[in-house]
């Protein structure tokens, strides 16, 4: 919460490197609420998620050179564990596919 905070303050100066980090933790917020209510906000979960993830690749370069401490690190392994989740999901909608066609 602290990291919000510095990012919202009014007048403060702000690393963009916390936008990414936060858009981060949203994405993996909306993946966890989607796992959990299943498909009936999957429309409304992906296209936010999509949203979250291309503002954090937005500042990408900041997050691979950041050296001050290792927020630029766990941004991008957030950004590579919900590229992940997407893969999967996506590959177990494709095997579930198949599986149906075969019936």
């Amino acid at each position: 919460m602290r990291l919000v905070n510095d990012y919202y303050k009014p007048g403060g100066q702000t690393p963009r490197v916390y936008g990414a980090i936060i858009n981060v933790v949203l994405a993996l917020g909306y993946r966890v609420q989607f796992c959990q209510l299943g498909d009936a906000t999957s429309g409304f979960n992906d296209a936010k998620i999509k949203a979250c993830v291309e503002n954090a690749q937005a500042m990408l370069d900041e997050l691979m050179i950041r050296d001050e401490d290792t927020l630029g690190l766990q941004a991008l392994l957030g950004l590579v564990s919900e590229s992940s989740i997407s893969c999967l999901r996506l590959s177990r909608g494709v095997s579930f596919r198949e599986k149906e066609t075969d019936l």
